[in-house]
């Protein structure tokens, strides 16, 4: 029999599929708040710090009292993954906040309900083919792209559109038409032995694996360039990967009808760099 996940809803525990969560919510009308998801490795993590630091700095954007401490929330989660039978595997954290209080756009409660729940990580290919979405990046001056707010219906909309043409994922331009992001990872590209990625211009959300993968190159002596770039740069590149916390680095197969080759040197040793750069990381 399959036992129900057990999750943390304002700090205490109850099952995944209780309801507790009002029709009121503000997270479920309006999606009026912001999340974090991250991979653990035998219960430790990679970027800890950075993680809850661009969760606390998505509430103050949001301007949001954030409701629980750094070493608590680590403790709590550590404590649920062994309550779940997720302490030695990898898993998938999803810590979500929302706004507390009733209907209507407008609303002065700075508190903030939450939750985390954890699963196991999700079976998928170790590459991706994309499909240029129709759905273009939200601008940065709409909507801030450096925290991972709940409303993502254009992330949705865009997903959608892409399995409707049987590609596992969107890619998704800037507004004028420079390569954003894919819908859920970031996108890097190389040519030569030069890795491009689009730069925090264009409208993408900064991921902690894209910022480890730029140390990396920068580290292994290759030249590494962020910038604007059209959608023709980087179906001109040799190789194309895209980078999440989840899968971390994945090969991208094709972009529209541009199939990319399944091997290339320079992507075979960042993903080794970046392996060795891991470890350090969780040992530290």
């Amino acid at each position: 029999m399959k036992i129900e996940p057990i999750v943390i809803f304002n700090g205490g525990l109850c099952l995944e599929n209780d309801p507790v969560v009002s029709m009121q919510s503000r997270g479920l009308m309006y999606g009026d708040g912001c999340f974090e998801t991250l991979r653990t490795y035998d219960s430790y993590f990679l970027k800890w710090e950075e993680r809850i630091e661009r969760l606390s700095e998505g509430m103050e954007y949001l301007k949001l009292a954030v409701p629980f401490s750094s070493p608590y929330l680590k403790e709590a989660i550590q404590r649920l993954l062994r309550m779940n039978g997720k302490a030695r595997d990898d898993a998938m954290v999803r810590i979500q906040c929302w706004r507390d209080g009733a209907r209507g756009y407008y609303s002065a409660s700075k508190k903030a309900n939450w939750s985390v729940s954890v699963q196991a990580i999700p079976e998928s290919s170790d590459q991706l083919s994309l499909h240029t979405s129709s759905v273009r990046a939200i601008p940065s001056v709409s909507l801030s792209r450096a925290v991972k707010l709940s409303n993502a219906l254009n992330y949705v909309l865009a997903a959608k559109e892409a399995n409707e043409h049987h590609y596992d994922d969107a890619l998704m331009l800037t507004i004028n038409g420079n390569v954003s992001e894919a819908t859920s990872a970031n996108m890097f590209w190389i040519k030569g032995n030069t890795v491009f990625t689009p730069s925090v211009e264009c409208d993408l959300l900064p991921g902690i694996i894209r910022s480890m993968v730029i140390d990396v190159v920068r580290e292994s002596g290759f030249s590494i360039q962020e910038g604007k770039f059209l959608l023709t740069d980087l179906l001109e590149a040799d190789f194309a990967f895209a980078t999440n916390s989840v899968k971390e680095i994945l090969r991208v197969s094709s972009v529209d009808h541009r199939r990319f080759p399944e091997r290339n040197a320079v992507y075979t040793f960042i993903k080794r760099a970046f392996e060795n750069a891991k470890q350090e990381a969780l040992a530290a």
